[in-house]
Order: C-alpha cells, then sequence, then structure tokens
C-alpha cells in the first residue's frame, strides 16, 4: 500500500526502499508475499511456526460509490484504483475534465495526482454531520 497507495513525492522510493530494509536486517523477520492464509498455509501452521504473526493485509479494495450503475461505468474508478494507476505509471487519460468524489485520505491522494497529469480540477467531498 505504501508503495502504491501514496504518491512518490510524499513518500519517496528511495526513502521506502531503505526502511524496508533497516526492517528487514533486524533479522529474524521473515516476509511472505502472495501467500492466502487458509489455502496456502493454515493458521495453525502460522501459529505453531512463528512467534508472533503481522497481518499487515492493507486496504486492497476501494469503496464504490452508492450509485446505480457505478460499477459498469468504465470511466469511474476507486480512489485506490487510481492511485495504483497513477503511482505505477500505468493512468491513461482520455477525459478532459475530472470530478474526484469521496472522504478520507484516497480523497486527498487522488485530488494531488490530478494535476499531474493535466487535468481540470473539481472536488465534491462527503462530510460528517
Amino acid at each position: 500500500m505504501f508503495r502504491y497507495g501514496i504518491p512518490g513525492y510524499r513518500t519517496p522510493r528511495d526513502v521506502l526502499d531503505a526502511e524496508i530494509e533497516r526492517i528487514l536486517a533486524l533479522g529474524d523477520i521473515e516476509v511472505r508475499t502472495g501467500v492466502r492464509v487458509g489455502r496456502d498455509v493454515s493458521i495453525a501452521t502460522l501459529e505453531r511456526d512463528f512467534d508472533a504473526v503481522l497481518w499487515a493485509i492493507g486496504a486492497q479494495q476501494g469503496h464504490g460509490l452508492p450509485v446505480p450503475g457505478w460499477s459498469d461505468t468504465p470511466n469511474c474508478v476507486s480512489g485506490v484504483r487510481f492511485l495504483e494507476a497513477f503511482n505505477g505509471g500505468r493512468l491513461q487519460v482520455t477525459a478532459s475534465k475530472v470530478i474526484c468524489v469521496g472522504g478520507g485520505d484516497p480523497f486527498g491522494r487522488c485530488g494531488v495526482g490530478r494535476p499531474a497529469v493535466g487535468q481540470d480540477q473539481e472536488y465534491s467531498r462527503k462530510r460528517s454531520r
């Protein structure tokens, strides 16, 4: 999530890489990615083989809008998907006008990404009552 969910100017990639290396250099830390607990390894096996287990699953799915037809509209994406494409260098913008609807951290991060792709900016923020 740090690599693809936060713009590089907020967390420079070389700083992120150095932090990861520093943590791994502490020793006795094993990182497993792409493993499905319950399918590839059981919770019982993890509890037996390790003194501690860190569940760092992240928020890999964005929330859709509670609007009929949202999920079937190709030019509407969640903040998480936008940030993954933007930070991964895969963002292909074809629209000349973009609106960012929502709230929370992804809302702000998406808003700062749009000027970099040269789009008109509009914001619609959800407010607490």
